[in-house]
Order: structure tokens, then C-alpha cells, then sequence
């Protein structure tokens, strides 16, 4: 398994990783964008698409799951935040999570962890994903998926 972290000089080993991308040596593979009018430009292009906010529009998500493109979501954004900003942000993830895999539209998750002590094991991350609608099966393979992309 994979994650993206800003940390440096962290091993993944004890945290039961495959390998730590660092967000500075990946982030022109990652296509951050506003919309999914956006998103949908860069469906052509092997990338991960890092969405601002997680809104669902099924024919557009639809029109990406067509292309070589993942989208990739953010859980240090959920990690990271606290009561009702917290509640908000794992809805609008929760519902774009769920057409992503009802209509097998490819997505990846990564922490993006700022230090040594945010990082949280694959385990733990697995288990947030949970959070978002997700089996444990289902989180496994979208932190393995972030290695397709940048490996």
C-alpha cells in the first residue's frame, strides 16, 4: 500500500506501507482542480485528480471514468478538522465515494500527512475509509491504487 505524505525522511515500514511518496516529488503527477468540468479535461491524461470540493454530478463522473484518470481523495482533510467542518467534509466524501464505486469510476486515497505524528498506519487509514462507505477490501485496493499512478 501507498500514501502521500509532506513529511520527509519518515519509513514506511513501521507503518505498514509499500513506499511514501513525498507530496513535493509527485505533485505534477497530482491535477488539483475546482470542478468536475475541470476534472473531466484531464480524463486523457494518467493523472490523479485532487478535486477542492468532493461534489457529485454522475454524468460528468461518468465522463471521467471513461479516461486513463483516478481521482484522488484527501482523508487528512477529514483527519484534520474537527467537529462540524469534520461532519461536513465526511458527507460531501461519503456520497462521492459511493457513486465512485457504484459506478466504477477509479479513485485513490491519501492522507497527505503534514508530520512524523499525523501519519496513521495503513490500518487506520483503512478503517477511516470505512467511514466513507467503504469495505476494508475497498480501502486496501484505493491506497493501492495512488501506486499506479505515481510509481
Amino acid at each position: 500500500m501507498y500514501d502521500i505524505i509532506r513529511a520527509k525522511g519518515i519509513l514506511p515500514e513501521p507503518f505498514n506501507f509499500s513506499k511514501f511518496y513525498l507530496y513535493e516529488d509527485v505533485k505534477g503527477r497530482i491535477a488539483k482542480v475546482k470542478s468536475l468540468d475541470e476534472a473531466v479535461k484531464l480524463k486523457g491524461r494518467k493523472t490523479l485528480v485532487m478535486l477542492e470540493d468532493y461534489k457529485e454530478d454522475i454524468g460528468l463522473m461518468k465522463l471521467f471514468g471513461s479516461g486513463n484518470s483516478a481521482f484522488l481523495v484527501d482523508l487528512g482533510r477529514i483527519m484534520e478538522a474537527y467537529g462540524m467542518q469534520r461532519a461536513t467534509e465526511m458527507a460531501r466524501m461519503r456520497r462521492f465515494v459511493r457513486v465512485c464505486v457504484k459506478y466504477e469510476i477509479p479513485f485513490a486515497l491519501a492522507s497527505f500527512a503534514k508530520d512524523e505524528f499525523s501519519i496513521r498506519s495503513s490500518r487506520e487509514l483503512c478503517h477511516i475509509a470505512t467511514l466513507l462507505g467503504l469495505n476494508v477490501g475497498q480501502a486496501k485496493f484505493a491506497l493501492e491504487r495512488a501506486g499506479e499512478y505515481l510509481g
